[in-house]
């Protein structure tokens, strides 16, 4: 694994390039100082460092020092399950800014994630029902992997209302933002 100085060696934040990173020093012809660190494949970018391939998330979050930052690079160090992942904020893996990223547990990943399908609602756990005219809820249910129907509703308010107070109830641990 890399080293935290060798890393802060050749790379620092970039908020305006892609990758979010630049070359500090020139490395090969084509990576040079002051260019674009990392390149880009199944929607993240990835830097190599001595050998091995790294992504771009992770080098962001060690020189943001984002909290947490120390405990997900001792569990990739380790080769642990990923327990924790870096998370952006907005959905959009292209913004690497490190104000849009976050170390959070993979659970909590999960239950934020980001409804990419269009027409449906703009709310986790709530989609709309064409045959009954109505928003329904539904929940993943941890233990069984299985979702819950939560109920029918004529708001996609109440709708997530019911998902946030069941989520609260089955992931009572997770630090969620979830707003009523």
């Amino acid at each position: 694994m890399a080293t935290i100085k060798e890393i802060r060696r050749r790379f620092e934040l970039a908020p305006e390039l892609p990758s979010g990173l630049r070359n500090r020093i020139t490395i090969t012809s084509r990576a040079k100082a002051g260019m674009m660190a990392g390149s880009l494949g199944d929607s993240y970018y990835r830097v190599q460092v001595q050998g091995k391939s790294y992504s771009n998330t992770h080098i962001i979050a060690m020189l943001a020092d984002l909290p947490r930052w120390q405990e997900l690079r001792r569990n990739c160090k380790r080769g642990k399950d990923v327990e924790l992942v870096v998370d952006h904020i907005d959905g959009n893996t292209m913004n690497n800014a490190s104000s849009n990223l976050r170390i959070i547990s993979n659970r909590e990943n999960v239950l934020a994630g980001y409804n990419t399908k269009k027409g449906t609602s703009r709310y986790r756990g709530v989609s709309w029902s064409n045959k009954e005219n109505r928003w329904k809820a539904f929940i993943r249910c941890p233990d069984t992997k299985r979702n819950i129907y939560l109920g029918s509703f004529n708001q996609e308010q109440d709708a997530y209302k019911a998902y946030t107070i069941k989520a609260k109830a089955l992931y009572p641990d997770d630090s969620m933002d979830l707003e009523i």
